[in-house]
Formats: C-alpha cells, sequence, structure tokens
C-alpha cells in the first residue's frame, strides 16, 4: 500500500526518535502501515494521535527493545560526571553482601565511589559496581 498522505511533521519526528531513525531513512513498512491505519481511525472520531499511541505502535511492531545504550545503564561516576546525581542523593549500596540505603556523597577515581551508609555518618569509599542511583529513572529520562 503506497501512501500518498503526508505524516504531520512532529508525528515524523517522534516516531524518528522512538525508533532511533535518522531523518532521511524511510521508515519500516510495518510502522507505516499500523500509523496510517491507527490515524483513519483517529480521524473517524475526531480525536488525535498522542505521543503514547506512536509509543505503543513502535512497541508493538516489535521496535521496543532496549538499545545499546539503554541496556547498561550508566554508572554512579558516569552520572557523577554527567551532573546526574549530586551530593545528598539517594543510592542503595551492597555492604557486606546485602543491599542498604545510603547517600551519595562524592566520586573517586573512577572507580570508587563515596557514600554513607543509612545508621552511619562515616563516610565509606566503595566499588562503583556495588553502588545504584536510587532515582536512575529520572537521571536517564
Amino acid at each position: 500500500m503506497s501512501y500518498d498522505h503526508v505524516m504531520p511533521a512532529d508525528h515524523d519526528r517522534m516516531l524518528r526518535q522512538g525508533l532511533g531513525m535518522q531523518p532521511d531513512v524511510e521508515f519500516p513498512k510495518e510502522i507505516l502501515d499500523r500509523y496510517w491505519s491507527f490515524k483513519r481511525c483517529c480521524d473517524r472520531i475526531t480525536c488525535r494521535v498522542q505521543a503514547n499511541d506512536l509509543a505503543r505502535i513502535i512497541d508493538e511492531c516489535g521496535h521496543g527493545k532496549p538499545t545499546e545504550k539503554e541496556a547498561s545503564p550508566p554508572t554512579v561516576v558516569e552520572l557523577s560526571n554527567k551532573k546526574s546525581i549530586k551530593y545528598g542523593d539517594p543510592v542503595t549500596v551492597v555492604w557486606r553482601g546485602k543491599e542498604k540505603p545510603g547517600t551519595f556523597q562524592g566520586a573517586g577515581d573512577g572507580k570508587k565511589v563515596l557514600v554513607t551508609i543509612e545508621g552511619s555518618d562515616m563516610i565509606r569509599e566503595v566499588p562503583n559496581s556495588s553502588v545504584t542511583y536510587t532515582a536512575r529513572e529520572l537521571a536517564t529520562a
């Protein structure tokens, strides 16, 4: 099926962003088929296609898998370098084999993180791999 219609620029942009596509690349056929089918239905009942509708189309067509960047979230040191985590932010620390709530105090040499563990005022230097940012969803959004 060929499409003579012109997709609204904001839909084009959001679909490309969701698919991780460059502006000069053609959309996959299944995305276009689903998009125009959904858009026709919305037009019939006089409602707008929303961003979450586009995200659903992308996911239902099998393009919702995590990218390489999303599959390996940034470490606390990387977040600190980007200023996405700051002094006093909540972290989870693996301390003596157990996950404990803690507070970010700073980043060391790239392999170490400075934290305080709940119930103690002592600043401890722990391996970067043993600390996760409690509010990571906010940092990567």
